[in-house]
């Protein structure tokens, strides 16, 4: 149900690394190309410290970090060019190479620019390699994708949408480009994201992801409407948004075991703190099963609004009759009563106070 922000260059890394996991077959046996698979296949990137999922680091702690992943990737890179050079009749050699290409990539994205003349080789090498598999030449179409879109400067996103489009098209058994086209309708405006919608539901694409299709689309549909909302709160307050007209409400989905939510809490307590007093009110509808733990995380982390709690997380009353399916979901509804932003997520601040100045 939790969602983390998701960049354009992390979905392609994902459906890269999936497809590396499905392929990694090692040799049942012990010979030398087994054991140099098995060694190349058991590298790993070095891991966020915990700590900044609550304490965001400092730009001299991600250069840092992003200087280890980098040195990490570059090894990860000569290891599999040097599988392929010595093993070139094993099965997993083309693998190999296109490992090598990723991580290559990777590299630069991290700051490696050293290394962008190999990167360049490398693709001339791999277009020539007749017999790939469908799998591994998605990934090398991934890998180009993401050369393109690492240069498209101001054109990023209509270059996103076109990929995902291609990559449907291409390789429509694959779900990365459904996805693709699932995280642009998140991040694009209504019309736009009822476009994609459509598209994606139109397709073959994976259960899951025609139920997001649908889910957001109901979600759009509230866009313009004033929802009906009326509860009693944990803390005993009566709660109907009808009786809130003249204010702008944030409605707030979220959980105490969902990580994002506890991310963007800080910005939802610093908007409240900053526009209250001029009209902002705050609405939290809990997906928890466990009342006393809501209690107990709202009064220990000050906030003063109301909370909705029924119990019954995903199956929640208002997150079905919304078609909310992944939180922090972040509403924004105006002093008319009527929903008008359903990203609020992405640069609250700056909506709340545009939508008080109406």
């Amino acid at each position: 149900m939790a969602k983390l922000p998701l960049s354009i260059g992390s979905v392609f890394a994902l459906a890269l690394l999936c497809v590396f996991i499905a392929n990694a077959r090692a040799d049942v046996t012990n010979s030398p190309a087994a054991e140099a698979w098995e060694e190349l296949t058991s590298l790993t990137m070095p891991a966020p410290p915990a700590a900044w999922l609550t304490n965001a680091p400092t730009e001299l702690q991600l250069a840092q970090f992003r200087q280890r992943q980098a040195l990490q990737v570059g090894a990860a890179a000569d290891k599999a060019r040097e599988f392929y050079l010595q093993f070139p009749q094993d099965p997993n050699a083309n693998l190999a190479r296109l490992v090598e290409f990723r991580m290559l990539l990777l590299g630069t994205q991290l700051g490696a620019t050293n290394r962008l003349a190999d990167i360049d080789a490398r693709e001339r090498e791999l277009l020539k390699i007749s017999n790939l598999s469908e799998d591994q030449r998605f990934m090398l179409r991934v890998n180009i994708i993401n050369r393109e879109l690492n240069a498209a400067g101001s054109k990023r996103k209509a270059l996103l949408e076109k990929s995902g489009r291609d990559l449907i098209r291409e390789f429509p058994r694959q779900g990365e480009g459904y996805n693709v086209l699932l995280q642009l309708a998140h991040d694009s405006e209504p019309p736009k994201a009822r476009e994609l919608l459509k598209l994606i539901l139109t397709t073959n694409a994976p259960y899951e992801i025609q139920a997001s299709g649908e889910s957001m689309l109901k979600q759009l549909e509230f866009i313009g409407k004033t929802p009906d909302i009326q509860f009693t709160a944990v803390d005993g307050r009566a709660v109907d948004l009808r009786q809130l007209k003249g204010k702008v409400v944030l409605l707030d989905f979220w959980a105490t075991w969902c990580q994002p939510c506890l991310m963007t809490l800080p910005e939802v307590q610093a908007a409240y703190g900053r526009f209250h007093a001029k009209g902002l009110e705050i609405i939290g509808i809990s997906l928890d099963d466990d009342k006393a733990k809501v209690e107990h995380f709202v009064a220990s982390r000050n906030m003063p609004w109301p909370e909705y709690f029924d119990g019954q997380g995903g199956q929640s009353k208002f997150v079905k009759s919304f078609g909310v399916e992944a939180i922090p979901a972040l509403w924004l509804v105006d002093k008319k009563g009527v929903v008008r932003d359903i990203n609020g997520d992405a640069g609250l601040t700056a909506k709340a106070e545009k939508l008080l100045a109406e």
